[in-house]
């Protein structure tokens, strides 16, 4: 009998999984279809690369603002409002997109939008990290990740298609209703196959918004690799086919199929690697990945250059989800999950927003060649800072997740 409690424990797909993953799967795919489609749609309306890169950005900025208060939040009053809430003005913002196609209305909701994201994902992911079992943590999450990668290959290969035909507004309400969707699974996940930890109540919220709690210090520098590292692939989703309609290499969207389907492929085993083995290795492997994604970007002229940026990206931030998101959670104990949560959240965010704003500026000024090039070059310091903070002290990240 005890063996059989034991297996339970470590089991992987339990409803609460499944139920998890779709909702995920529904919103997410909906965020990523405005994330690609929205730039398209604003250059449609004849804005410049300034104000394509900054609505990405707006929207990062508008999470970002939240992220210190939201893991507080949802540690402290539970997970499922926040959720709720966010989820519901998410959907209201994508019709809004439909119905008010104005450059200064957009700019408007899209930090909003960005907001609503902060808190439902802090929310998603802190629950993520309630049902993934802690001995098999980087595996679950490799699986679960698994849906947030199919969304990434439809999300934005969908919205290019729908943006190239003349469909933006069409576009944009397909997100609303994916939205919708996540929401009502989101009912029979709390209704039938979650139950929420112990909250955290032994203060009053005045006591509890205080940055020693707003930030779990263990999680800051994997979130702070994570972050840096998401400013290239940001950089690719926002002008990669914008890029691609300028050189004129036709099928943008097999950047984002690509990227996918190498996502799907390794991930799970990238995290039965990270599980067993640690991960020193697998987070120089990233970085490498990852710029070099970003250097054949900047040479693109062909459809095979393109896919083979995607394989790369796809490796690389993959093994990122694994390693890194790994070592900012899975270590946090029970009444802490929403802070490290949205401490890896506020970093790895802050690069996606930092990372288109700096992109247009450096299109405008290099051209897409040049900026792919300087920002392969972060990734590049970003592998040396992650070396030069020691393999020991990363190897203890993944001592305490086993423990």
């Amino acid at each position: 009998m005890e063996a059989e409690d034991s297996q339970e424990k470590v089991r992987i797909f339990t409803l609460g999984f499944i139920l998890l993953s779709l909702v995920n799967i529904c919103s997410f795919m909906a965020w990523q279809i405005i994330f690609t489609g929205l730039p398209i749609y604003l250059a449609s309306l004849e804005a410049s690369s300034v104000e394509v890169g900054l609505v990405s950005s707006l929207a990062m900025f508008g999470s970002i603002i939240c992220r210190p208060f939201t893991g507080v939040l949802v540690d402290t009053y539970g997970r499922k409002g926040f959720l709720y809430a966010g989820y519901i003005v998410m959907a209201l913002c994508s019709f809004c997109y439909a119905i008010f196609p104005i450059v200064g209305v957009i700019f408007a909701t899209r930090f909003i939008h960005g907001l609503a994201w902060g808190f439902s994902s802090t929310a998603i992911n802190t629950v993520s990290v309630d049902i993934f079992p802690r001995k098999r943590f980087s595996e679950a999450a490799g699986y679960y990740a698994l849906t947030g990668s199919l969304a990434l290959a439809l999300g934005p290969a969908i919205a290019v298609w729908m943006a190239e035909g003349g469909h933006e507004q069409l576009m944009v309400v397909l997100a609303g209703v994916l939205t919708t969707a996540g929401i009502l699974i989101a009912v029979v996940m709390f209704s039938r196959a979650y139950k929420e930890p112990p909250l955290k109540k032994d203060k009053t919220l005045r006591e509890a918004m205080v940055p020693s709690n707003m930030f779990e210090k263990t999680a800051v520098f994997p979130s702070l690799i994570h972050g840096l590292l998401s400013m290239g692939y940001i950089c690719m989703n926002t002008f990669g086919a914008i890029m691609g309609a300028e050189r004129g290499i036709e099928n943008m969207a097999a950047l984002f199929i690509t990227y996918a389907i190498a996502n799907v492929a390794m991930r799970p085993i990238l995290g039965h690697i990270a599980d067993s083995k640690g991960f020193f290795g697998l987070g120089v492997m990233s970085c490498i990945s990852c710029a070099l994604s970003l250097v054949i970007l900047a040479y693109a002229s062909t459809l095979w250059m393109i896919i083979l940026a995607g394989i790369f990206t796809g490796l690389g931030m993959g093994t990122a989800m694994s390693v890194f998101y790994t070592m900012a959670v899975a270590i946090a104990p029970p009444d802490r999950r929403g802070a490290a949560t949205s401490t890896h959240l506020f970093f790895f965010n802050g690069g996606m927003a930092v990372g288109p704003f700096i992109g247009g500026f450096l299109v405008d000024a290099f051209g897409y060649g040049g900026m792919y090039l300087t920002i392969a070059g972060l990734s590049v310091l970003t592998c040396i800072v992650f070396v030069l903070y020691g393999k020991e002290r990363i190897d203890m990240y993944h001592t305490k997740q086993q423990g």
